[in-house]
């Protein structure tokens, strides 16, 4: 099992994360609000958002000929997605791969 923890992107780069991150093998992807993303969460959008990352999710997984399609969980804050991967690591050991991963921008 891999997770993809993302950190928030502006925009719909969140999208192409999520394709292209299933077509890699991902298993779950799991949007993460950190300390110092641009993008906030609107709470009123959060269920619809979600729902059209899935719909992505299945498209490219079907497009790359996946068995299994990945599942874009809820958002989570930084904190709680620690929490998350500490239990995960007592529980499942070495059989589940966390990856995390913030764009970056510098502008000058």
């Amino acid at each position: 099992e891999i997770n993809l923890y993302q950190g928030l992107c502006k925009s719909d780069k969140l999208e192409f994360i999520i394709e292209k991150a299933v077509e890699l093998g991902v298993t779950n992807i799991i949007p993460v609000d950190t300390k110092y993303c641009v993008a906030k969460i609107d709470a009123k959008k959060e269920n619809a958002k979600i729902e059209r990352y899935n719909k992505i999710a299945k498209s490219a997984a079907e497009q790359s000929k996946r068995n299994i399609i990945p599942k874009v969980l809820s958002y989570m804050t930084y904190n709680a997605m620690l929490d998350k991967i500490d239990s995960e690591c007592k529980t499942f050991g070495d059989k589940v791969l966390n990856i995390l991963f913030y764009v970056l921008v510098i502008a000058n």
